[in-house]
């Protein structure tokens, strides 16, 4: 194992989430990098959430709350070396306080403001010594909808000449905004200089599906690569028990933005017709106290409290059809054309 760590480049992560197996953008890096020994790899991200332990060596943290006191505190330096151990502690009392607030970064103008803030960098003098004491041979970047984040992982590479490499499975960069959506068109338009200037420095893309390849390898004169997305899922028999307490699973982002649940609805109505006695088990995330109420109220639907990873993977296992669907709105089709969801592997 020696020699191997020693042969692996040293990586350091650039993303909006902490490497984790608990949300979807966290789990898609760390099956990427599964191979890699955790000391081979650093992460800087900027949600308000403690990553799981033995996924990196090295993690650093500036939040948005951190970023917009810095108007106050110029002089201050922003963000922090993570502590697993101490700072545990920290996401324990206050993550659920600081998620259950309302996403006001969904709207076009706050996403427009949240980009402003980014861009008077601050202080960063804690974060340069943390990213040079790592002494990284490549930078990977998880492009996301934020071109802060592109932006800053770009400079990085140019400033301290380490290769950059840009990862997505995003395709907003080819969406279309209505014009009458203003401060939505300048975020677009942002995003898609971010990319320009990324790509221009980049030395290749990976992507996660052939599709999406494709469209970038059209728009980009880059070399492009597919990675599939991966899964730590143990493989299961093909055949279930015939008693399994959950026949028809669904567990993911129940978002309002995504309106899933008006597809699972329908599934369930299908269900309830085949067999008054059939059920579709949800466990849901992300989502509105409305749409759980809807939810609940379905005669063909159990709605569970939130798991862990390894406990849905087991849940997973157990049922004998485990569902994915998306809305099949004509407003949303476009948005989700390239999509691939994390569940897909598992």
């Amino acid at each position: 194992q020696s020699n191997n760590m020693n042969k692996q480049p040293r990586v350091f992560i650039f993303s909006n989430n902490a490497l984790s197996k608990e949300n979807a953008n966290g789990k898609t890096l760390v099956h990427l990098l599964h191979s890699f020994d955790p000391e081979n790899i650093a992460q800087f991200y900027i949600r308000p959430e403690i990553p799981q332990d033995h996924l990196a060596a090295r993690y650093f943290r500036i939040t948005d709350k951190e970023k917009l006191n810095a108007f106050f505190h110029p002089k201050k330096e922003l963000g922090k070396e993570i502590n697993l151990f101490i700072d545990k502690e920290y996401s324990s009392k206050h993550e659920k306080r600081l998620f259950s607030k309302k996403k006001w970064i969904e709207t076009g103008w706050a996403r427009w403001q949240r980009e402003k803030i980014w861009q008077k960098r601050g202080n960063l003098t804690g974060f340069h010594q943390f990213f040079v004491s790592f002494k990284p041979d490549v930078i990977l970047l998880y492009a996301s909808r934020s071109a802060f984040m592109i932006r800053l992982a770009t400079d990085f590479s140019l400033q301290y000449g380490i290769p950059l490499i840009l990862f997505t499975g995003e395709s907003e960069y080819f969406h279309k905004v209505p014009w009458y959506q203003l401060f939505a068109r300048k975020c677009l338009k942002n995003l898609q200089k971010s990319y320009q200037y990324a790509t221009s420095v980049a030395s290749k893309m990976v992507l996660t599906h052939e599709k999406l390849t494709n469209l970038f390898k059209k728009e980009f004169p880059i070399p492009a690569q597919t990675i599939w997305q991966s899964s730590e899922a143990a493989s299961i028999s093909e055949t279930n028990p015939a008693n399994a307490s959950i026949k028809f699973l669904y567990a993911g982002n129940l978002s309002p933005t995504l309106r899933r649940h008006e597809s699972l609805m329908e599934i369930a109505d299908t269900l309830g017709k085949i067999n008054p006695s059939y059920s579709l088990d949800i466990f849901p995330t992300n989502t509105t106290p409305k749409i759980l109420a809807l939810l609940k109220a379905h005669p063909n639907m159990v709605i569970h409290e939130p798991v862990s990873s390894d406990e849905l993977a087991n849940i997973m296992a157990s049922a004998q059809i485990v569902f994915h669907t998306e809305s099949f709105s004509k407003k949303l089709k476009p948005l989700i054309e390239y999509g691939f969801s994390s569940k897909i592997p598992d």
